[in-house]
């Protein structure tokens, strides 16, 4: 709160509508923290590290958009997809249909393996190939790429801000979510 408070990025310090909490918190939080990292990991090509943290940051901001931060990680994970846009929700359906359970399966073998049980790659920059920064082919496994979810997370952060700034409920939703620290 300090650190937060000496940079003059305090979302509480006047009176904002929600969806102007909302807009801070993704500014602050989304495009400063969580970038910040991940661009860390990828300057230290840190693959694996930067995958994490991008799966990671895409359960929690799907959280926050569901307004329960405590809801099932999957569903979490699931309600920022649409935010990236169609063709993860496409990569989704393809996995599903080869019998996985979406790209959420390979974000659960991430979390809780680091990667040791995906059958596939985790690489820092792919051929212009790629459609998603995660697929999953058949024969070969699952296919992350970081630097393409990484440039689709950014567009995520920016589409979700635009909509928060017009969907009053959404914006409720985060508040409700982050509860007192949306006031930090």
């Amino acid at each position: 709160r300090d650190v937060l408070r000496a940079k003059g990025l305090m979302i509480g310090a006047v009176a904002m509508t929600a969806s102007e909490k909302a807009d801070r918190f993704l500014h602050i939080i989304g495009e400063a923290f969580m970038v910040h990292d991940i661009r860390a990991a990828t300057d230290g090509k840190a693959n694996f590290l930067a995958a994490l943290g991008l799966l990671t940051y895409t359960e929690i901001l799907g959280g926050i958009i569901l307004g329960n931060l405590e809801a099932a990680p999957h569903k979490k994970f699931d309600a920022f997809l649409p935010f990236l846009g169609d063709k993860y929700r496409e990569a989704d359906a393809c996995a599903r249909q080869a019998g996985k359970r979406g790209l959420w399966e390979f974000r659960n073998q991430m979390v809780h393996s680091y990667g040791l049980k995906v059958e596939g790659t985790i690489r820092m920059r792919c051929a212009g190939e790629h459609r998603t920064g995660i697929e999953y082919v058949e024969g070969s496994g699952w296919d992350f790429c970081v630097t393409h979810y990484l440039e689709d997370f950014l567009a995520a952060i920016a589409h979700l801000r635009a909509t928060v700034a017009e969907d009053p409920e959404l914006a409720g939703r985060f508040c409700k979510a982050l509860g007192p620290a949306i006031d930090v």
